[in-house]
């Protein structure tokens, strides 16, 4: 059994001073203490507990948490690294981790992790809430999944084949089938049309009419199994995999989760109910609450998390729950790290803030109702709306005068299975009962799950009465009279006044003037491209997730804290894939008007190599240097034609053992531009170092793979790492001072007093400040 707990939901309740990283003895000490006090009694972690104190063997560690290994394969802990989480963040029970074996979906949660605590260090909060959330009762459900498959053999035997091997069935597909199998529906397997999977060029024939063979389809392949029964839980993946049009390769087979919803629907016969969710819409309380009514209802849940920007997701079952909101997943990894993993979010009013971005990516949500179907549904027709512009403040003349000249930009979309035609509008309600509505635009919902951004200007008429009313997005069936709430609407609620003269809001949108807009990068396809935004925050303290918009098509997305009337620098990171000429433009989740428009040549790459690497540690003596960071130069010669603006990474690795194996401790990006036929030297210092062990780095660079964009059409550009360097070990000495020092950064440098407001930004900033004892990146600083 795995728990995982979300580090900003896990808060805990003590307060303390400031904010400081969590060392490596003191992590350990909190984990043993956990695995004494926290492990179920029946667990080989709590016996051995009991008896002695467990040994632990550190994996894995990063600025946010550090991995420790129990024992030999039973279980391991995740400890914090960072004084305002939770002390553990989460420990399995049985098994070891490994960064290798390590499921991508796991990963990606792992990266959540270390997101929120940079999350953390842009803002100014220096202690942990000193309340949190209180516990909810809810009554544990037991997994309901007994399988525990994979995407490998005996389940990809009959996927196609490419580079003289079995593609990998897929993570849709693997989890689709999970959850048929739990079900053991259908009997009969559709015949399906050929198609062609694009990434390897892979023609897939047409699958006839069949039988699925349920008697023969096991739930775990980890014992000795007959050929029968390997071939028939390879054919169901093949025909769920076919049937969702599995973009199959050797290495990554891919689909759109919402093709489960339109194929399964169908040709599978599941309910007409099935349809999206997404997380973003719901508070953590609603959220749980949904994910749990539908295991109650023993009816497992389709999980996924797809990243618009890197064009890559996950897919996975949830079909349990613990007290607590831990939910348990099955990652379908052949039943490696299946377990417990907290789905809730912080509310924001633990920090005194009054919102926090979400965690989750904007495509983060699951599949609802699915379940074979009782042969009486029909496809609901519901427009959900993912994002609307609150209204403004407005006055008029008289009571007989409309409200004029609102501007609106709603984004919809159709997450059930059948394509319908709509009007899109705002509603105005009292006590539960629409009074009226106005018609914003018409559109055709389609069935390729894609979100529609729509933009209106309109008119809030005089013949709306006085009073108060409660503002909702609503939708019409064309050729039906009824206006209905749409869907996934969340917290959207706006609650509006309107008096004689006037229509007060209760909600206005954020006042924010964007100053400046710098692009730096070589613009070239495949090559970071970085934009910021030089952003005045006129009102209040503002959390927010701003978009960068390629014409229509999200680019990229960041998170940042704006304080109240300050300047602000946003910044976005993204690698244009194609070539050509774009117009840009920003949004923000908040719904403030970001009027920075401007366009934007991007070029085919250059430069075809990478250039040349040393490394120069800054040394204290013969092969050591002084802890908490390891500092040198990285000297660059490009003895290319071209400039290059690939960029590089730095990891820090930690020796382990006695070995030459070495884990991840941290990493920098840099993003300095070589020019051509040109040495450059660039400094760098990286910390998370602890004295006492040894250290090497590891130098990155970036190529360009160009290949055939199918969707699109034309040639894209994938940036592809390469190694390039590796550095011996150096052994980190003691450092004089316990108090760290500001070090060379490539990332905006916040500065906040010990009040937790922020005094500066950058490095000229603090050096105009009075001595003292300054909080930046969430460390203290002495000036």
């Amino acid at each position: 059994m795995r728990k995982i707990f979300t580090p900003l939901a896990l808060l805990c309740a003590t307060t303390v001073a400031f904010s400081a990283p969590v060392g490596r003895q003191q992590a350990r000490q909190a984990a043993l203490a956990f695995i004494k006090s926290h492990a179920s009694t029946n667990s080989q972690v709590a016996t051995r507990a009991s008896q002695a104190a467990p040994s632990l063997n550190e994996v894995a560690s990063t600025n946010a948490y550090y991995i420790f290994n129990v024992g030999k394969g039973q279980g391991f802990v995740i400890a914090s690294a960072d004084d305002r989480t939770a002390d553990v963040l989460g420990y399995a029970e049985e098994g070891t981790y490994d960064e290798q074996q390590c499921p991508a979906s796991l990963k990606m949660l792992l990266a959540q992790y270390r997101q929120e605590v940079r999350m953390l260090n842009n803002m100014p909060i220096t202690t942990k809430p000193a309340t949190t959330r209180a516990n909810r009762t809810l009554q544990p459900i037991e997994p309901l999944l007994k399988t525990t498959w994979s995407q490998y053999g005996p389940y990809n035997l009959q996927t196609p084949m490419h580079k003289d091997k079995h593609c990998v069935t897929g993570c849709v597909a693997t989890a689709a089938a999970q959850i048929m199998g739990y079900y053991q529906y259908p009997k009969k397997a559709p015949a399906l049309p050929a198609y062609k999977a694009p990434s390897a060029h892979l023609q897939v024939p047409e699958l006839a009419e069949s039988t699925f063979e349920w008697n023969d389809i096991l739930p775990s392949y980890r014992i000795s199994t007959t050929q029968q029964q390997q071939d028939a839980v390879a054919k169901l993946m093949r025909y769920v995999g076919q049937a969702v049009s599995m973009d199959y390769t050797a290495d990554d087979s891919g689909a759109d989760s919402y093709n489960v919803i339109l194929f399964l629907t169908r040709l599978f016969g599941y309910s007409k109910d099935m349809h999206r969710v997404f997380r973003d819409r719901y508070t953590s309380e609603e959220w749980c609450n949904l994910i749990y009514n539908e295991l109650k209802a023993k009816r497992p849940v389709y999980y996924f998390a797809d990243d618009v920007v890197y064009n890559y997701g996950h897919a996975f079952v949830c079909d349990g729950y613990k007290e607590g909101d831990f939910f348990h997943i099955n990652w379908g990894w052949g039943g490696q790290f299946n377990g417990y993993y907290r789905l809730s979010v912080l509310s924001p009013r633990e920090y005194g803030f009054k919102q926090l971005p979400s965690v989750f990516t904007r495509e983060q949500g699951a599949i609802i109702g699915f379940r074979p179907s009782e042969g009486t549904e029909v496809f609901p027709k519901v427009v959900d709306v993912k994002e609307m512009t609150p209204l403004q403040d407005q006055s008029r003349s008289t009571s007989n005068d409309d409200f004029t000249d609102f501007d609106i930009t709603m984004k919809c979309v159709n997450n059930y299975g059948e394509a319908f035609d709509a009007d899109c509008g705002l509603g105005f309600w009292q006590g539960g009962r629409l009074i009226n509505a106005v018609k914003l635009f018409s559109s055709t919902f389609k069935t390729d799950g894609k979100i529609q951004r729509n933009e209106a200007n309109f008119n809030i008429p005089h013949t709306l009465a006085k009073g108060k009313y409660t503002v909702l997005p609503v939708y019409r069936i064309q050729g039906e009279s009824e206006w209905k709430a749409c869907g996934g609407i969340g917290e959207m609620a706006q609650e509006i006044e309107i008096t004689d003269t006037e229509l007060k809001t209760s909600t206005a949108k954020p006042v924010l003037e964007v100053k400046k807009v710098d692009v730096k990068g070589g613009k070239e396809a495949g090559r970071p491209l970085f934009v910021t935004l030089t952003i005045e925050n006129k009102g209040d303290e503002l959390y927010d997730t701003f978009d960068m918009l390629f014409k229509y098509d999200y680019v990229a997305s960041t998170t940042t804290f704006l304080p109240a009337r300050q300047t602000t620098d946003v910044m976005f990171e993204l690698y244009p894939k194609v070539a050509g000429e774009f117009d840009y433009s920003f949004e923000c989740k908040s719904g403030a008007t970001i009027s920075s428009k401007g366009n934007i040549t991007i070029t085919e790459p250059k430069s075809k190599n990478i250039p040349s690497v040393e490394v120069k540690i800054e040394q204290s003596e013969e092969n050591a240097f002084k802890a908490p960071a390891m500092k040198g130069k990285l000297i660059v010669t490009n003895s290319e034609n071209a400039d290059y603006c690939g960029g590089f990474d730095i990891e820090l690795r930690c020796k382990k053992g006695d070995t030459d194996a070495a884990y991840l401790e941290n990493k920098l990006s840099l993003a300095d531009i070589i020019p051509a036929n040109s040495k450059k030297e660039i400094p760098f210092s990286i910390d998370n170092v602890v004295a006492g062990a040894q250290y090497a780095i590891y130098a990155y660079g970036y190529k360009v793979e160009k290949q055939e964009d199918f969707i699109h059409g034309g040639m894209e550009y994938i940036p592809k790492r390469e190694r390039i360097l590796k550095t011996p070990f150096y052994m980190a000495k003691d450092a004089s001072t316990a108090i760290a020092a500001p070090h060379v950064s490539h990332e905006p440098m916040l500065i906040y007093n010990l009040q937790g407001v922020m005094v500066g930004k950058g490095e000229q900033q603090l050096k105009s400040l009075p001595k003292g004892i300054y909080i930046i990146g969430g460390k203290k600083v002495v000036k």
